[in-house]
């Protein structure tokens, strides 16, 4: 996280309450005044600068968000195990993320948005609200710092959600234009939403004034045919990285007008990609159906190159978390977690091997404690830790 990002949201944060204060005491008076036209004046104005610093915070906020965002500093932990179970569905779990304060969110087949929370430190995990309007199985959310959530669905949709007085998610708009389910997608600082799915595409999505999503880009993901989109990820400079069922990884740059044309591919994999993870020194990270991990770095060309490829499991690979030492934290239709360190003689060894009596993890999050949290095929969200090292 940026001090420098904090410190500025805090100076927009500060004028914001002096402009407010002014707006009241302004308002106020032009209750009880004769002088209405020059009020009125010194109101708009006013009302004119609170605004403009509103906006810099709310940029200054999500830049923040995005940057935490980012891996931080993970303890080093071993001899995992479930220290706790939340039965969430009787459907799978696809998606699901924890917010800076331990709430949980879920998704899944069952079509449902759930969260959870646990009022108590160390106390169980209870259903706090949940939520409804997909019409097909959920396959990705995004939790916003505005306390919104976006999801996507196999309907071919992306919902907003906000919180009410109460405190509930309720219905906030809708993002329509995939022909097919929108596997992926990723919400950007300044608020655009690049999205992905089965009917092939990349969908670029910018809020007008009015607050409405439009798509301002559209462009084939593949010129396969049948190609599906099944993950990608989006660079602060504006890069998109994606990839799918043909197992190329592609990279999408941005010309000088602003439009996407495809430049470079990454070939490799023998089967489709799962997941993708790009780090802040360039290294991207690739996980997919033929069960191993690579690492792609950029060569004195410039272009990326595969330095390293292992099998990290015996069947499929559906998640991975890279973390900012090095080590890779994996889960895989083979019902197990694993996570792999560099060794000293620069090759990958699994120095942990986690497994539950259950289905395999479809989703999983990595958190500073060391925590991991994952979401199951059976529909159960479990809760791993271990000891620390040493």
């Amino acid at each position: 996280m940026s001090s420098l990002v904090c410190s500025e949201a805090r100076i927009h944060l500060d004028a914001v309450r002096i402009l407010k204060s002014e707006f009241d005491r302004l308002y106020a008076l032009a209750l009880t005044s004769e002088e209405v036209p020059s009020l009125k004046e010194a109101t708009f104005h006013n009302k004119a600068a609170l605004e403009a610093r509103m906006s810099a915070l709310h940029e200054s906020i999500w830049t923040n968000y995005y940057l935490s965002r980012q891996p931080v500093i993970v303890e080093r932990k071993v001899g995992y195990k479930v220290i706790d179970t939340i039965f969430a569905s009787d459907k799978g779990i696809t998606a699901l993320q924890v917010l800076p304060d331990g709430t949980i969110l879920s998704a899944g087949t069952d079509k449902l948005i759930k969260v959870w929370k646990a009022y108590v430190s160390g106390a169980a995990y209870i259903n706090s609200d949940m939520v409804s309007g997909h019409s097909n199985p959920i396959n990705a959310l995004q939790a916003l710092p505005d306390s919104r959530i976006v999801t996507a669905s196999n309907e071919g949709l992306l919902l907003l959600w906000k919180k009410d007085y109460t405190g509930k998610y309720q219905y906030d708009g809708v993002l329509r234009g995939h022909a097919d389910g929108v596997r992926a997608f990723q919400v950007l600082p300044n608020g655009r939403i690049v999205s992905g799915g089965y009917d092939g595409t990349i969908r670029v999505w910018d809020r007008g004034a009015d607050g409405i999503y439009v798509t301002t880009q559209v462009f084939k993901a593949s010129t396969d045919e049948g190609f599906a989109l099944m993950t990608l990820k989006v660079l602060p400079d504006g890069r998109i990285f994606s990839s799918g069922y043909d197992g190329v990884i592609r990279i999408w740059e941005q010309d000088s007008t602003g439009v996407y044309h495809e430049s470079e591919t990454l070939q490799g994999h023998t089967d489709w990609v799962s997941s993708l993870q790009c780090l802040p020194n360039g290294r991207i990270i690739s996980g997919g159906f033929d069960n191993k991990l690579k690492i792609w770095d950029r060569g004195p060309d410039g272009t990326y190159r595969n330095t390293y490829s292992f099998q990290a499991h015996d069947k499929p690979i559906t998640a991975f978390e890279a973390l900012p030492d090095g080590r890779i934290v994996s889960v895989s239709q083979d019902d197990t977690l694993k996570i792999w360190d560099l060794g000293s003689d620069g090759m990958y060894k699994c120095t942990v091997l986690a497994t539950w009596e259950g289905k395999y993890a479809n989703a999983l999050q990595v958190l500073p404690t060391g925590k991991i949290v994952i979401g199951c095929e059976d529909g159960k969200i479990r809760i791993l830790d271990g000891k620390r090292e040493g």
